[in-house]
């Protein structure tokens, strides 16, 4: 059962987190010559990754606590 939990937080984690990175915020491009970030950007480079990593983590979060 730990198995079934810890593949089902992943998929959701992961399917989430490219949902946020690629059609909420449009920063993940693979016909661009930068495929990470969008061709016109507001803030610097790594401000992107520091949100990226946020994001990834809040939804961990939000995965273990809707499975409790």
């Amino acid at each position: 059962m730990l198995t079934y939990w810890i593949e089902n937080a992943s998929i959701s984690t992961i399917t989430f987190t490219n949902a946020d990175l690629r059609v909420n915020w449009g920063l993940i491009t693979f016909d661009e010559e930068d495929c990470f970030l969008r061709k016109h950007k507001i803030f610097k480079r790594h401000v992107y990754f520091i949100c990226a990593g946020i994001d990834l983590i809040l939804n961990v979060g939000w995965a273990l606590t809707i499975s409790t």
